[in-house]
């Protein structure tokens, strides 16, 4: 069998990978078990924890490394350890921080880690039932959010209506938008990081560590955050359901998450049966 074209698919979970209700579908788990088949590589790129995508990485049948909290950790799955992490530093947690409530003081705060998502928010609070529905770990509630208390935070993240979390990024960006990554990820979250923390970088690193060349990569996604994956990939794919901002960044288009759009995608590159 030649080796294909494409050696490494980069796929972005929710909204991409997953349908509208956060499953993966019969013919999207077919062509991605085909293209392992192939010889074709896998590396999910998602917002979530590794330990949110182990159900997921089982039913795919996927090992190796991937992108986490937003690209601000590469995790070994077998391991379940950070390869690589880009958390961010006690002065941008305190800035951050600060920026955060004043532009939203009624947002609760998720604060991400490898493995554990912490807040002071009050229990049942929205992030809990957000992210809850995305199939993240039941949060950890704590009295505060603070350097000298928890684990260093690969991200935050908050969640809210579409025009409140529009107004926070675009408060946000004015604030610590040199200082740090502020992005909108799905229409769900605003989420902050280390500056240069991208999904992109994270897959950069990732293709170094394989010793791979970027065109023989292909990356798809849906959101704002899946733009400098999609700008780190040989060929970047926009879904169907992607928003408008994502698509000048993409070479090609597919049908959305809800057509199984990347299994449409994989077949019509000969990278896949479905």
């Amino acid at each position: 069998m030649s080796e294909p074209q494409y050696r490494l698919i980069a796929l972005d979970v929710d909204g991409t990978l997953l349908d509208p209700a956060h499953l993966l579908t019969p013919r999207t788990r077919a062509a991605i078990l085909s293209a392992q088949r192939r010889g074709t590589r896998v590396c999910l790129a998602t917002g979530k924890l590794l330990a949110s995508v182990r159900p997921l990485l089982a039913e795919l049948a996927l090992g190796g490394l991937h992108i986490t909290c937003n690209g601000a950790a590469l995790m070994d799955a077998a391991a379940g350890e950070a390869v690589a992490a880009w958390p961010l530093s006690p002065p941008q947690i305190s800035e951050a921080l600060a920026a955060i409530r004043e532009c939203a003081p009624e947002m609760g705060i998720a604060w991400y880690t490898t493995d554990a998502i912490y807040t002071d928010a009050p229990p049942a609070s929205p992030l809990d039932v957000t992210l809850g529905a995305y199939h993240e770990p039941a949060l950890r509630h704590v009295a505060r959010l603070a350097a000298d208390a928890l684990p260093p935070p690969l991200k935050f993240l908050m969640t809210g209506d579409h025009s409140s979390l529009l107004a926070l990024r675009d408060g946000l960006l004015e604030r610590i938008g040199a200082t740090m990554t502020v992005t909108r990820t799905t229409s769900d979250f605003v989420e902050v990081m280390a500056l240069g923390v991208s999904k992109g970088h994270a897959l950069g690193e990732l293709i170094t560590r394989l010793g791979m060349p970027r065109a023989a990569v292909v990356a798809f996604g849906d959101g704002e955050n899946d733009i400098p994956l999609l700008d780190a990939a040989g060929l970047g794919i926009a879904m169907g359901n992607a928003m408008p901002a994502l698509l000048p960044h993409a070479a090609r288009a597919t049908l959305s998450n809800a057509e199984d759009g990347v299994a449409v995608a994989l077949a019509e590159m000969g990278l896949a049966d479905w």
